[in-house]
Formats: structure tokens, C-alpha cells, sequence
């Protein structure tokens, strides 16, 4: 989702070079700095990603306990 949003970004700041001159209109100094911006962009989200995959670091310590008891059924 971050990778969608963030080329969507990269085309709207590219917009107008696209639509009167074409993409290959984009010149090289354009090109590195949009993938620049999409490296910014998305290696936060990736790294953490990679973290909770891959790692325990992100993982839950204590074992969740139910608010509510459940009393098991007992015939008389």
C-alpha cells in the first residue's frame, strides 16, 4: 500500500513533464531524484515489516488473559 501511494506521489510531481512531453521526456536528474524519494519513502515501512517477520523484537511478551472467566459446566 505504501509502494502504491508513494508512485502515485511520484507521478502527480511528474504529471505535467508526462502529459506535454511524455515519460521518456523525464530526464535523468528527475528519474534519480523520484527514486530517491520512493527509497525515503518506503524503506521505513519494508524495515519494520522485516523486523515483525523476521524477528521476535515486535512480538508479544505476555500471553493475552480473557477478561471474562469461563466456568466449565459441572452436572450435579
Amino acid at each position: 500500500m505504501v509502494t502504491a501511494i508513494a508512485l502515485l506521489g511520484e507521478y502527480l510531481d511528474n504529471r505535467q513533464t508526462i502529459t506535454e512531453l511524455g515519460l521518456s521526456a523525464i530526464g535523468s536528474a528527475e528519474l534519480k531524484a523520484s527514486i530517491h524519494d520512493l527509497i525515503n519513502t518506503c524503506l521505513l515501512s519494508y524495515v519494520l515489516y522485516g523486523f515483525t517477520v523476521w524477528t521476535k523484537n515486535f512480538q508479544s511478551v505476555s500471553k493475552v488473559k480473557p477478561m471474562i472467566k469461563r466456568h466449565q459446566k459441572t452436572d450435579y
